[in-house]
């Protein structure tokens, strides 16, 4: 039974540094060892900032769509504010006339001159 408790002990040790090894925010670079003996930093650092660069472009590409899109929220939404308003106020006049109330027939005179 001990043995089994320390082999889950160790799984488990062993995938938290795996984990963390491989998805940590900035993961080491491996740079296979050149024939000199040194190894090449600037082969890796050129390799992580191209790969940053690409995901940088994705980013703005996708953050220049939803500036468009908001964009185009934002106008319907003025339409519909506008909109909402001039429904408010007909809805008001249609109260009245229901009501039996006073009806303004200005705007229609002027259109209509013989239904006055």
């Amino acid at each position: 039974m001990k043995s089994i408790i320390y082999f889950l002990i160790f799984f488990f040790i062993g995938i938290f540094i795996y984990n963390i090894q491989k998805f940590s925010i900035e993961p080491m670079c491996i740079v296979p060892e050149p024939k000199g003996g040194n190894k090449n930093y600037e082969a890796c650092q050129q390799a992580t900032i191209e790969k940053n660069n690409s995901r940088l472009n994705i980013l703005e590409k996708t953050f220049t769509d939803l500036m468009g899109k908001l964009k185009t929220q934002s106008k319907q939404h003025d339409l519909n504010q506008k909109n909402l308003k001039k429904n408010k106020t007909t809805i008001k006049k249609m109260n009245t006339a229901v009501s039996g109330g006073d009806v303004d027939v200005s705007g229609a005179c002027d259109k209509y001159p013989e239904s006055c």
